[in-house]
Parts: C-alpha cells; sequence; structure tokens
C-alpha cells in the first residue's frame, strides 16, 4: 500500500508505453522526497510536460538522444553513465535513437529550496542555472546509482535513506550551478518569524505521538498550515534545529527513557521509537549521546 505523502509517478512527466518498459520503480515504496524509475527504452519520439522537479536521467547503457528544450537543441551519444539535468518548470522533446537502459530520478523541487535555504547566504541560483546535457559528473552519477539500489532494498530502510540522498542530490546540483551564490557562515543567523504557540503545540505534540510511525515534512507542514518550505524555515526559527533533527532527537530522549525503566529488549524499543532497525537505533544513539543503548543500559542499571 502507497505512504499517503508518497511521490508518486502520476505527479512527473515519465509514461511507460509501448517504446518504454518499466524494469523496478520506487511506486508503493513510500519515498515521499522523490520518485525513481529503471526503464528499457527502445526508438521513440517523447514529449515531456513541465513538473515541478528537478530531472535527472543516467544512461545505464550506451544512448542516443536529440533533444529540444525551449529555444535550445541538443544532439549527443555515447557510453553509459553520462547524466541529463532538466531544471523544474521546463517541458522537453526527446528523440531517442537507440535502444536503451536509462535510470530517471524525479526530485521535489521544494527539497531543492530546502536545501538552498540552509546552504546559501543568498538568493538560490535559477532553476534554469541547474540543467545540463550528457554530464560527465562522477559524484553526481554516484548519488544516482545509490538511489538505484535502494529501489531493491527494504521498504523502511531504503525510506530512511533517500531522505538523506534527496538533500545530497540537491546540494550536489545546487553548488555546482554557476549562479551559486556564497555559502551560509558556519555560525546562522536565526532571523525571521517562528511558528506561533499554538502551531508548535500542534507540531510538538504530533511528534511526541508519533514516534513509532514515519513522521514527513508534509504531513507536519500540513498540520501547521503551511507550505513545506515555510515550515522548515519557521520551525529552526521557533526550536535552532530542523524538523529532522528534533524528530531524531526526540526519538532519542524517548529511547532513554526506556532504557532507564529496563523493561524492553533494544529491538522494542528501536520499534517504538521509530527507528528502522536496531542498528540504526544503536548508531544514532551512540553518536548523540555517546555510548550505545547497552552500554547506557548497563551504566544506569
Amino acid at each position: 500500500m502507497s505512504h499517503p505523502d508518497e511521490y508518486s509517478r502520476e505527479q512527473t512527466c515519465f509514461e511507460a508505453g509501448d517504446a518504454v518498459t518499466v524494469v523496478k520503480d520506487s511506486e508503493g515504496l513510500g519515498w515521499t522526497d522523490l520518485y525513481a524509475v529503471v526503464a528499457e527504452e527502445r526508438p521513440h519520439v517523447a514529449v515531456r510536460r513541465a513538473v515541478p522537479a528537478l530531472w535527472f536521467a543516467a544512461a545505464l547503457r550506451e544512448w542516443s538522444l536529440h533533444r529540444l528544450i525551449g529555444d535550445l537543441e541538443y544532439r549527443g551519444s555515447g557510453p553509459a553513465g553520462r547524466v541529463t539535468v532538466t531544471p523544474p518548470g521546463d517541458s522537453v522533446l526527446d528523440v531517442i535513437g537507440a535502444p536503451t537502459l536509462v535510470l530517471h530520478v524525479f526530485l521535489r523541487e521544494d527539497v531543492l529550496f530546502e536545501v538552498a535555504s540552509q546552504l546559501f547566504a543568498g538568493p538560490p541560483p535559477e532553476p534554469a542555472s541547474l540543467g545540463g546535457f550528457a554530464l560527465d559528473d562522477p559524484g553526481l552519477l554516484q548519488l544516482l546509482r545509490a538511489v538505484k539500489h535502494g529501489l531493491y532494498e527494504s521498504v523502511q530502510g531504503a525510506g530512511l535513506k533517500m531522505g538523506y540522498l534527496s538533500r545530497a542530490l540537491a546540494a550536489h546540483v545546487l553548488q555546482r550551478s554557476p549562479q551559486a551564490p556564497a555559502l551560509k557562515p558556519h555560525r546562522r543567523q536565526w532571523k525571521g518569524h517562528g511558528l506561533s504557540s499554538r502551531q508548535l503545540r500542534l507540531v510538538l505534540e504530533c511528534i511526541e505521538d508519533n514516534l513509532g510511525h514515519n513522521i514527513t515534512i508534509n504531513a507536519l507542514s500540513a498540520l501547521a498550515g503551511l507550505s513545506r518550505v515555510q515550515f522548515i524555515r519557521r520551525f529552526k526559527v521557533s526550536t535552532r534545529m530542523t524538523p529532522h533533527q528534533y524528530v531524531i532527537e526526540t526519538r532519542v530522549r524517548r529511547a532513554r527513557q526506556l532504557l532507564v525503566e529496563g523493561l524492553l529488549p533494544l529491538a522494542d524499543i528501536a520499534a517504538i521509537c521509530g527507528f528502522s532497525s536496531q542498528t540504526h537505533f544503536s548508531s544514532t544513539f551512540k553518536r548523540l549521546v555517546g555510548t550505545s543503548p547497552a552500554t547506557y543500559r548497563r551504566m544506569i542499571g
């Protein structure tokens, strides 16, 4: 069953058909920030509608492509490993000239805005500056291959990793843009309006009550009645941390309480607190507390 906030195929410009066969995709995996699909593509013409997403197409085999995007025209062919990036809001006409295997990844536009607000001191790059044709970018290709591997992993574990990978993809593309402004100084200035007391109470109560479940930015921002980007900015002003950081710290705090009580196995505590596995619980707990859950339990026992 799909997650209610899943980024689905129908929200992208990817279409399967007689000339395009889906090998594997993220439909039904609950990924909320990106949609990914590996597809066998035979020669055909495709008209791609504009979508609010950054679209990566990584060739996994030899390829041949003729592309029209606005007033620009591109032609190329070559070996596997090249990546074409289409900015949000651009419609495209593609002529695929030879049979190939392609990984398509669609990254939500609001993830770009979220990462840009954390990276840069000035206005973010214009979306048009993020595009590129047949890029030879080993770092970008490695990130996309990690997304591909996630298609074949466990749903819960892969979903957690995709949250990090989506932001790594956004940061990589934003920083390679020729329009990238200066990075923010290490010490951040927490300016602007925070959440109202009512909004903050509703959000924090929701987090506390749902630690054992997948807590998404989309759900929290909807609860606060704000857009995703507005919510993240105001939450940081109110709490001095990102929503993700707050959720992780709350999970660890709850885990410490359960460890003090000493009644439950570590695997049960991991599940109750919303960690994807006991291994994930142990590594996160040690990073924040400085010792493993088992050692912490012995110290307080």
